[in-house]
């Protein structure tokens, strides 16, 4: 893991990776870099390229121990060069918070104009406000008689439920002759289709 996250520093010894991480040098450690180097493994939720603590107790029992440096591979080096940075993991979170803070901030600004572009097409659209007002009086008509049936506005969350207005049909005639003349013109009346909120 080691290895993997120091390949983007591949031409980078460890000490001069070290004198980069101690000066928060951008041209050393790009955002590619920095990322990788605080790369977290998702089961154990240890640091795979940083040094643990388990690691960096045992770093510094071996160079107390003033064993030949040059024996060691190229991940225990890079061990033994970072182990003792102040606030190592703390310095690498900051850095890259501050290689990414201006695209973070364009694409915010992206987001503001976006929200108040529409937020402007939609208080100036006299074709939007001509739909809601459809929708006011139409949820008038649905509620008659109840009520909610004289509603001066609604929730913007109720037009969420347009979708489930459906189409009624009315109950089919009675077969018996006599029924259907007996049947009094109001309840005729209007003998099309309604709509209702499922």
């Amino acid at each position: 893991g080691i290895c993997i996250g120091l390949h983007p520093l591949r031409h980078q010894t460890p000490y001069s990776i070290r004198e980069a991480i101690l000066a928060l040098d951008q041209a050393v450690l790009t955002e590619e870099a920095t990322e990788l180097l605080l790369t977290i493994d998702a089961k154990s939720q240890q640091p795979t390229v940083l040094p643990t603590p388990e690691e960096i107790e045992a770093v510094r029992n071996y160079v107390a121990s003033k064993q030949d440096l040059d024996l060691l591979d190229d991940a225990s080096k890079f061990l033994v060069a970072v182990h003792d940075v102040p606030h190592l993991k703390d310095r690498l979170t900051l850095h890259q918070f501050r290689t990414g803070f201006t695209e973070c901030v364009d694409a915010l600004h992206e987001a503001l104009n976006t929200m108040s572009t529409a937020l402007h097409q939609v208080r100036n659209s006299k074709s939007f406000a001509s739909i809601l007002l459809l929708v006011l009086k139409t949820g008038n008509v649905l509620n008659d008689g109840t009520a909610r049936g004289d509603a001066r506005g609604f929730r913007m969350s109720t037009l969420m439920q347009l979708s489930n207005l459906k189409q009624v049909e009315p109950a089919q005639q009675a077969r018996d002759p006599a029924q259907s003349r007996d049947a009094s013109p109001r309840q005729n009346s209007g003998g099309g289709r309604k709509l209702t909120l499922a």
